[in-house]
């Protein structure tokens, strides 16, 4: 078995503990946890994220998951303009599409209410957030959990993130993706990694 799979295996029993069912823990705060994983492993995590999913659902825990990279492509082409972007992503100067492609996908505008859509059309539960590093740069993983604590979610959403979650004395927590590149700090989440059942 390897490292990842113990890692998934653990996550399996804090979710389906009382405490975690409960919210225990948490100090009145948004349930939001990070699963971390090294990014050489991410064909390894989502095969385990898949498997977790299953054995959650036929234990009695409903589970949602939301692609951020498959999200961005859907509202791409909802609006018409995926196959312009992907036209013109060679011609056009980089920061330039870069900038177009922020615009187009904003994350309080489009992003967050298409999420809230998706969320309102299930039945409650666990959700799973993935795709957090495919959908890099245009999509800044705390700008999306900033975001979403604007839905009043009680239920636990629990984000998978290639990369560290790392916490620091008197400096809070920062989200480094694939280990490297420091996203910004994220203070309200809390790392599945560590929690304790």
């Amino acid at each position: 078995m390897t490292k990842l799979e113990k890692q998934f295996n653990l996550h399996f029993e804090v979710i389906r503990s009382p405490r975690f069912q409960a919210g225990a823990g948490l100090g009145n705060e948004v349930p939001f946890f990070i699963s971390t994983f090294a990014a050489e492993k991410q064909n390894e995590a989502c095969m385990l994220i898949g498997k977790l999913k299953e054995r959650l659902q036929l234990a009695g825990t409903p589970v949602m998951t939301i692609n951020l990279f498959q999200l961005c492509i859907k509202l791409l082409e909802d609006d018409g303009v995926l196959e312009d972007y992907l036209e013109h992503e060679i011609k056009t100067d980089k920061k330039i599409f870069k900038q177009n492609l922020y615009a187009e996908l904003d994350v309080e505008e489009k992003l967050t209410p298409a999420i809230s859509a998706q969320i309102a059309q299930e039945e409650g539960g666990l959700l799973f957030i993935t795709g957090v590093g495919a959908a890099y740069p245009l999509i800044r993983t705390h700008t999306i959990l900033t975001n979403m604590q604007n839905l009043g979610r009680k239920q636990p959403t629990i984000l998978f993130f290639p990369g560290l979650f790392t916490h620091k004395n008197g400096m809070g927590s920062a989200l480094d993706l694939f280990g490297k590149l420091n996203e910004d700090r994220y203070y309200r989440a809390f790392h599945l990694n560590d929690y304790q059942i």
